[in-house]
């Protein structure tokens, strides 16, 4: 397989990544923050302390480097497959989380007793997010 990293639109990649971590900013606030918290039975204690040991500065721009990661290498794979509709990028997104997101994140679940539920919401931004990030790449190439 042969890549041709300079037919990827890296601005495509970097507003498809800041779109992917936006959607994960609204989609545990404003969205699925109830759910998820009674999904993962959470008190507040338990709120209050990962909000007390996560260090923001720290951890977001490692998020936002995990989307770029994924934005570039989902571009990388479009281009290679000669994928450049919206459709197509949006199918293939969603493909991929089928088969490597959503699949693998499941197993973890599974292996770990932690409830479906809760694999649902998390396996479910990162379907969301795929698509959009299909959508994006799809719509520059």
């Amino acid at each position: 397989m042969t890549i041709d990293f300079l037919a990827i639109n890296i601005w495509a990649v970097l507003v498809g990544a800041l779109a992917y971590f936006v959607l994960g900013a609204l989609w545990y606030t404003a969205i699925f923050r109830t759910l998820w918290i009674r999904a993962y039975r959470l008190s507040d204690e338990d709120i209050a302390e990962m909000a007390q040991r996560q260090n923001p500065a720290v951890v977001f721009p490692a998020m936002l480097a995990a989307q770029i990661a994924t934005a570039f290498v989902l571009a990388a794979v479009l281009s290679n497959l000669g994928i450049s509709s919206v459709a197509g990028s949006i199918g293939a997104g969603a493909l991929l989380w089928a088969g490597l997101t959503g699949a693998t994140a499941l197993t973890t679940q599974l292996g770990q007793l932690r409830p479906i539920a809760g694999w649902a919401i998390d396996s479910g931004y990162h379907l969301a997010g795929l698509v959009v990030l299909g959508a994006i790449l799809g719509a520059w190439t």
